[in-house]
């Protein structure tokens, strides 16, 4: 996520677009162009590849809203050129909850579709006729598009929609982490299929599809990665986070500057260091904000402009497993272990659980 770019903030939820998507709509422009579709038509295809990932945006807008019902928040959401990414704080390890959010999206989509439908039914094509895509009115094209968003992402490929939905239908029957590790299992075999089928041509002449492809990688670096988390997790029953937080670690003062900073991230391997103040957390200052912050405003910034102070934290007696959930999606990887009443007990890293776990 470095290389994304802040939109805005709809319902308490950041939205950002990485800078690759725009890679994705010169690639359309420059394709279109080739293809003799002249500086209207190319244009269009443009607009229509924009509202489509309008309509992700509003998936992802509909796991975010789910999982909030249920107590979890987002971090942001991010659109990508393979699609769209909510990141949810924690993911819910209920079957019933997961279920929910995981159908949550494509529901959007089917609302989405629906409403295009009625639009179309009662008043027609809304938009000029150089406004279609090959040929096909922009709305009802957008329509067609929203039902294959659904029919796509109900394909069982964990960690996609509808490879969670099948391990919330598992979940029913077996422990979570059985239920983790077969979708993932299925996830992968869909996620092959889907590197062969976009590197090797259908037909002789046919075109290859590299976005299916990048799909399918993605699809089984993310299943075997969140299948390994999990059953790590598992291994963690009765352990508390006390067991394996940090009690010796820097921390910053929200009056340094990040010329001081500069010294502290010189000497740490985290990713990111804890503000302080009166013996409490109180911001984090990640590596990227403050090297973003050093170049654009100088090394006698105070830190407190540039810490986030949008974090969790975590009780020194609650399961670990629970709060390693957390640290995954805290800023910089770095969780606060405190008291009811704020005050500092401990830091739990990735290093830190990793030398624990191991």
């Amino acid at each position: 996520m470095r290389w994304s770019i802040h939109l805005g903030t709809l319902l308490g939820i950041p939205v950002r677009v990485h800078a690759t998507f725009f890679l994705l709509l010169l690639w359309i422009a420059w394709r279109d162009l080739g293809r003799g579709l002249g500086t209207v038509g190319t244009l269009a295809s443009v607009a229509f590849v924009i509202a489509l990932f309008g309509c992700v945006a509003l998936h992802e807008f509909g796991h975010a809203l789910a999982a909030r019902y249920y107590g979890i928040g987002t971090r942001d959401i991010t659109l990508l050129p393979i699609g769209g990414l909510a990141r949810l704080e924690r993911m819910p390890q209920k079957p019933v909850q997961e279920l929910v959010v995981a159908l949550a999206g494509p529901a959007v989509n089917v609302v989405l579709a629906v409403l295009l439908f009625v639009q179309l039914q009662l008043f027609g094509p809304l938009l000029p006729a150089s406004a279609g895509v090959m040929g096909i009115p922009f709305e009802t094209a957008l329509m067609f598009a929203n039902i294959g968003l659904v029919l796509f992402n109900l394909i069982p490929a964990f960690p996609m929609d509808g490879g969670r939905v099948l391990r919330a239908c598992m979940g029913f029957f077996v422990p979570f982490p059985k239920a983790t590790r077969w979708a993932a299992n299925v996830g992968k075999l869909i996620a092959a299929a889907f590197v062969l089928f976009g590197l090797i041509p259908i037909q002789p002449g046919a075109g290859t599809n590299p976005v299916l492809a990048l799909i399918g990688f993605f699809v089984w670096w993310s299943a075997s990665r969140e299948a390994a988390f999990v059953q790590r997790i598992a291994r963690l029953d009765g352990i508390d986070v006390r067991q394996a937080m940090l009690t010796q670690f820097p921390t910053l003062s929200p009056l340094h500057t990040l010329a001081h900073a500069n010294q502290f991230f010189s000497l740490s391997p985290f990713r990111a260091l804890p503000v302080s103040e009166l013996d409490r957390p109180i911001g984090i200052l990640t590596r990227d904000a403050f090297a973003q912050a050093l170049q654009q405003q100088g090394a006698d910034t105070a830190v407190r402009n540039v810490m986030t102070t949008r974090f969790q934290t975590a009780s020194p007696e609650e399961p670990l497993s629970e709060a390693l959930d957390r640290l995954r999606t805290n800023p910089g990887n770095l969780l606060p272990v405190v008291l009811g009443a704020g005050t500092w007990q401990g830091l739990l890293t990735p290093e830190g659980a990793g030398r624990f776990m191991r």
